[in-house]
């Protein structure tokens, strides 16, 4: 989540939110409030058919195809499951399950089918191309965890023609091309900003006539090459203007049109194969369902080959849409804004957090920044927000993890997709609050070598200062010491323990000089020696407990993990929707919350975060778009919302470093 396993849900949003020109804010919430607060419910998952649904549950449904025949196939990354339907919605088949065997999947997130229908499946969190019949019968796989020719990181885009495999090897930053038997035939482009460089390569087309097409997400275009390699023209630029992108990810081609889906923009939309803008194709846009044309960040669009069916995906929504015969996606951005509005106040997702005393920090991924917030008292109120989408300095691409060292007020951002680690000086005020913050450092670049990275994620604070780096893409954690003129070292723990496939989040017991990783696709918890060495799990399953009708203690699909002072172990659990505590030595002991949108209920909390000087429980709930706060026993203290329209004053804006000034070299 080796992967980029946010999941889209975490992995997910990380991945795919966006920057717009005025920064949103935290309001402050009031007792008063907090008895009311409700948000909106998400519907039960279905794809979308008129009146009626099948009512089958898709958990994150990220890639999707569909054949002339009206035959619908659905990625579910989460439930590693390919699911097949028709547009109505009926499920015909499915097929795939958690794991590392032959037509198994570790997080999936693309899907294409040939003339065929045979299936092919980047399997990214095994960093490999299955391929099955169209009935899902295994028939051959490809790839493998590397840098080498014909290997895989984190594959996540697909497409294929007459003759080829194409896949964007996401981890890599390049384009690999296979034959259908899996042999290696070329790759090309390198991690940049270049017209033959790419930055999260993503989603892949072609258009049967030897041309391909790559949503480059993190450069904001889309970029034309010929099956060979060699580059033919670019176009999009950052923005929110008809032909402007923000992190386009999803494509399909089809009758001479391009369709892209914007992450960024909540919206499809349609270009020529040279790249000329289609403003509005055809007629108003006909989904099948009339009640909800509106898009809730696309991550998939997928039309036939005759152009008559289309199919897009919305994984935070939880389903797919489909659109009525010989009707036209619509072009445009959803109305009153470019951004999703839920009632008369914004609504935005929260993603990692980090608590050090009254000090707060929530990743705020759609504005590329980190939101600071006081929290001396249960009600956190914003004070500043960092960053802003860039690659100079103080700025960010996709922040994924954060840290906060309260003794030495510095703040630790991962900055992802720009492949470094930001460190800012948190500034107090005459009654020792937080006040502000300002750009101190930056550690690292692109690379596999000490001291650069690939994806740096999750951050936990060090004792003796500094911080753990989980670097993602590379399977390893890297330490940042507190001297800052020093190379961060690599500690000792690697792949060996055989989970980066699918750990999102960890953490550390500096005291028993244990680790614990959060194993999210295969639900558990492992705890390691700092050498690899395997000391136990909590929440698996075992064979011994399946007859059990209720597990209390088992996860389900674990999203964030923390500890407090005793050694406790606290798991949020995104599917089960609770929040689950456990003793140091894995022994299960309470649990709380439940789904919904009330006070004390959760729609897929993410992130967790103890303040042990006051004994407080910081949780993201994140399809709530708001943060909740607990006791160790689980009693409510307060809650505070995430990206309500608020004015920041312009001076409370930090990162603001001149455009061209260079983070601090390592």
């Amino acid at each position: 989540m080796k992967k980029s396993l946010r999941s889209i849900s975490t992995v997910f949003v990380a991945a795919i939110l966006i920057i717009s020109q005025a920064v949103q804010a935290c309001p402050v919430v009031g007792a008063a409030d907090l008895a009311n607060m409700t948000f909106p419910k998400t519907q039960y998952p279905f794809i979308e058919s008129g009146s009626q649904a099948n009512q089958f549950s898709y958990i994150e449904p990220l890639g999707a195809a569909v054949s002339d025949s009206a035959r619908v196939y659905i990625l579910d990354s989460i439930s590693s499951k390919v699911r097949i339907s028709n547009l109505e919605g009926k499920e015909l088949k499915n097929f795939g399950k958690v794991g590392k065997d032959a037509g198994m999947f570790v997080a999936p997130k693309g899907l294409a089918i040939d003339s065929k229908e045979d299936i092919y499946i980047a399997d990214s969190g095994n960093h490999r191309i299955q391929r099955f019949n169209k009935n899902g019968r295994y028939i051959n796989q490809w790839g493998g965890y590397g840098y080498g020719q014909g290997e895989l990181i984190n594959p996540t885009g697909i497409a294929v023609d007459a003759q080829f495999v194409y896949v964007a090897d996401t981890g890599n930053n390049r384009i690999v091309v296979y034959n259908k038997d899996g042999k290696f035939i070329r790759a090309f482009g390198e991690y940049g900003a270049g017209d033959k460089q790419f930055n999260q390569p993503v989603g892949l087309a072609t258009d049967g006539y030897g041309s391909l097409y790559i949503a480059d997400s993190q450069n904001d275009k889309i970029k034309k090459f010929s099956r060979d390699g060699k580059f033919y023209n670019t176009w999009g630029a950052r923005g929110a203007l008809p032909g402007q992108l923000s992190t386009p990810f999803g494509l399909a081609y089809a009758q001479g049109l391009l369709y892209v889906a914007e992450l960024g923009n909540h919206r499809i939309q349609t270009f020529r194969a040279g790249g000329k803008f289609e403003a509005v194709f055809g007629d108003t846009p006909k989904p099948r369902n009339p009640l909800d044309i509106r898009l809730h960040y696309p991550a998939s669009i997928a039309v036939s080959p005759n152009g008559k069916y289309k199919v897009g995906c919305q994984p935070l929504l939880l389903r797919c849409q489909s659109y009525a015969l010989d009707a036209s996606i619509y072009a445009s951005t959803m109305e009153d804004s470019a951004r999703w509005e839920q009632g008369v106040t914004r609504h935005q997702y929260g993603s990692g957090i980090a608590v050090d005393g009254n000090m707060l920090a929530v990743l705020y991924p759609e504005e590329h920044s980190v939101l600071l917030l006081d929290a001396s008292t249960n009600q956190p109120r914003l004070v500043a927000v960092v960053g802003g989408f860039g690659s100079t300095a103080g700025k960010f691409k996709n922040p994924s993890g954060v840290a906060i060292d309260g003794a030495k007020n510095l703040l630790y951002v991962s900055d992802a997709h720009n492949h470094r680690v930001q460190v800012f000086s948190l500034k107090k005020d005459s009654k020792n609050k937080l006040h502000s913050a300002s750009f101190k450092l930056a550690y690292g670049q692109f690379g596999q070598n000490e001291g650069e990275f690939n994806e740096p994620s999750a951050l936990v604070k060090r004792a003796s200062g500094g911080v753990f780096v989980m670097d993602t893409l590379n399977s390893r954690v890297q330490v940042i010491d507190d001297n800052f003129e020093a190379m961060p070292k690599v500690t000792l723990v690697n792949d060996a323990l055989n989970i980066f496939s699918s750990v999102e989040h960890f953490t550390v017991s500096q005291k028993a000089q244990e680790f614990f990783w959060l194993d999210t696709y295969r639900p558990k918890v492992v705890v390691s020696d700092n050498k690899s060495a395997v000391k136990r799990t909590l929440g698996e399953r075992t064979t011994q407990d399946r007859q059990r009708k209720t597990q209390l203690d088992r996860l389900v699909f674990p999203a964030g993990i923390a500890l407090d002072h005793q050694a406790r172990v606290y798991v949020t659990d995104a599917v089960s929707q609770k929040i689950k505590q456990f003793d140091a030595n894995g022994i299960y002991l309470k649990e709380w919350g439940g789904w919904g949108g009330k006070i004390e209920e959760f729609y897929k909390p993410k992130s967790i975060a103890i303040d042990s000087k006051r004994g407080r429980v910081f949780v993201i709930d994140f399809g709530n778009n708001r943060g909740q706060i607990f006791n160790y026993d689980g009693a409510l203290l307060g809650a505070f919302g995430i990206g309500h329209a608020m004015d920041i004053p312009p001076q409370r804006f930090l990162g603001d470093i001149a455009e061209g000034q260079k983070p601090a070299p390592i």
